[in-house]
């Protein structure tokens, strides 16, 4: 009769960032007086890039130093801001839960089952607040209202390039179901394997300027995936030792002492932006992506060269009209997923009382499988849609080791 002990378990608990994020605050040092930044989106020319700059070029720039030059100093405008941080800001905070059952349904082997949570509050959100507005048609002149040249009038502080702000307005949530199964070392074999199946949403998932939201006017189409999510994750790992059917002799001495272990690892792909590849909104947002037209998705099962090819339908996206933005939710492609096996083969050869040799054959990537890489997203891109890097091919090696 097999015993069969239960354990559940339930935590849960709130998390605080009160330190913030101390290197931002680094950032401040970069903008005026200390330092001079100036955003041209389209110079004349390299040869004369200040032609149209309102009082012409500003370098070189001394930062002021003594008390009345610091009294006295008047900003070069328009400027940009590095970073700005909300009066209002907050301390951001996390909450966790979990919840598992443990059932020891061998000797030994235990299974897990468990579900575990999060929810991030008040998260740091970096997005521009300096947007301008887009001018539709043309002027008096004949020309376009709205150009790459002329985002800087276009802002509602004209004073001031672009201005990007660090604010606590964003929030995140996780969830997760986790089974596992895990069995101690007897009898010459061990194993362990782990599921996750998991989601993760969030608005930005690095407070860092790059990947800011598209139009800081509609944040709608930016809580989608998190760059991190990863639907599926499964891992396995396992040692066995393989008995020898004979007690002595020649045949005992080649087969006695063999020993397997290996570690397999599945992972689903990671989310993915598809990008304009030339600036279409006019209006100095953050990230731009395009406009989905149409079902992007392609049949399953297609063979290593097809996906290669066309990963997904690019005949789904087209470039959104000029001044406005693309429709395409953040993170809205997934990549291909890849798996990997490393295994490996030993044998411990006893020499003498004091003296082991062991001779060891390892291969990594053991199936010579090649994982498919992301694709390119950029649209303007000839190569878009198409993936252009794979993982390396199995890799073997071979020792020999004295043990004394």
């Amino acid at each position: 009769m097999v015993r069969i002990r239960k354990t559940n378990w339930l935590t849960c608990g709130v998390f605080y960032n009160s330190a913030g994020r101390g290197y931002l605050l680094n950032e401040t040092q970069l903008n005026q007086p200390f330092v001079l930044r100036i955003q041209i989106p389209d110079p004349p020319s390299f040869e004369d890039p200040w032609r149209n700059y309102p009082g012409g070029d500003p370098f070189p720039f001394k930062a002021p130093s003594t008390d009345d030059e610091k009294r006295n100093f008047r900003f070069v405008t328009p400027t940009a801001i590095g970073r700005f941080f909300g009066s209002d800001n907050a301390t951001p905070y996390n909450q966790q839960w979990n919840f598992s059952l443990q059932h020891e349904v061998l000797p030994g082997t235990v299974v897990t089952a468990a579900y575990a949570g999060s929810k991030g509050t008040r998260l740091m959100i970096n997005y521009e607040v300096n947007q301008a507005a887009y001018l539709p048609g043309n002027g008096p002149d004949g020309r376009p209202l709205s150009t790459t040249g002329n985002i800087d009038s276009r802002r509602p502080y004209r004073d001031f390039q672009s201005i990007n702000a660090a604010e606590t307005v964003g929030n995140s949530t996780y969830h997760s179901l986790q089974l596992s199964v895990n069995r101690r070392f007897s009898r010459g074999l061990y194993f362990m394997a782990n599921y996750t199946f998991a989601k993760a949403l969030d608005f930005q998932s690095l407070d860092r300027n790059a990947g800011t939201p598209q139009d800081a006017r509609n944040f709608r189409l930016e809580r989608r995936l998190a760059d991190f999510d990863r639907r599926h994750v499964f891992v396995t790992s396992f040692l066995a030792e393989i008995p020898s059917p004979w007690k002595g002799g020649p045949a005992a001495w080649l087969t006695r002492g063999w020993q397997t272990n290996g570690i397999f690892n599945y992972t689903s792909g990671s989310p993915m932006n598809v990008t304009p590849g030339t600036g279409r909104a006019l209006q100095g947002g953050g990230d731009q992506r395009v406009d989905v037209v149409g079902d992007f998705r392609l049949p399953a099962g297609r063979s290593f060269d097809e996906q290669r090819t066309a990963y997904f339908n690019k005949a789904a996206f087209a470039q959104a009209p000029v001044g406005r933005f693309g429709n395409f939710a953040r993170n809205g492609l997934v990549g291909p997923g890849r798996y990997n096996l490393d295994f490996s083969l030993f044998k411990s050869t006893k020499v003498t009382e004091r003296f082991t040799v062991q001779f060891r054959w390892e291969m990594f990537n053991a199936f010579n499988h090649a994982n498919l890489g992301n694709p390119v997203t950029n649209f303007m891109s000839s190569v878009f849609g198409q993936i252009n890097t794979v993982t390396g091919p199995r890799v073997m090696q071979m020792g020999l080791k004295l043990v004394y």
